[in-house]
């Protein structure tokens, strides 16, 4: 299973996808609070995560920016408490098409649906 996390100052979005068949699904929101890595790490173990996937926010020149660096903060706190593959994608634009897959998952909130664009954007790039 791939886990893929869109972070956020109140919530973090996550989707997920079958290694093989590849088709991601919204998988829900966390609160980010001061539980975010035990409710992560949860998540790992219960649904047998082998990558996880970070969205990385940059600006529309491609630049980083603030919220960048405090995502690269939040991943280098998981890479030191979960033992799987961790990877930046690239999450420009994401939160804006999310009403693309509204329709797809109509029950979905909007952090899980980011999420599953970033996803579905990883999928593709490997």
């Amino acid at each position: 299973m791939i886990l893929a996390i869109d972070w956020g100052k109140k919530r973090v979005g996550c989707a997920r996808a079958d290694g093989r068949a590849r088709l991601p699904e919204p998988f829900g929101a966390f609160v980010h609070d001061d539980h975010i890595f035990e409710q992560i790490r949860s998540t790992v173990e219960t649904q047998q995560v082998s990558t996880i996937v970070v969205g990385l926010p940059r600006n529309m020149s491609g630049e980083e920016t603030r919220q960048s660096r405090e995502v690269r903060r939040f991943v280098a706190e998981l890479k030191n408490q979960l033992q799987c593959p961790i990877v930046l994608q690239d999450e420009t634009l994401t939160s804006h098409y999310t009403g693309e897959l509204r329709q797809r998952f109509p029950d979905a909130d909007t952090d899980s649906l980011a999420a599953t664009l970033i996803l579905g954007d990883y999928l593709q790039s490997i």
